[in-house]
């Protein structure tokens, strides 16, 4: 499954640059870039199924710099 994860991060540069590492670094992710909006983010990832998907998210979720 190839999905989309839109991202609001903290503002602070330090967090922010901190995120976008750890998340880069997770195997399912293939992209990862800043946008302007709503969100802060948005990572292009590549999973074997619902499950993982959602283990991902809450992975991320849990990071400091995610709101």
């Amino acid at each position: 499954i190839q999905a989309y994860i839109l991202m609001r991060e903290d503002p602070r540069s330090d967090l922010r640059h901190e995120t976008e590492e750890i998340v880069k670094n997770f195997p399912q992710v293939s992209e990862f870039q800043r946008i302007f909006g709503k969100y802060d983010s948005i990572a292009k990832v590549l999973v074997k199924n619902n499950k993982e998907l959602t283990d991902l998210v809450r992975k991320i979720h849990d990071l400091n710099g995610v709101k």
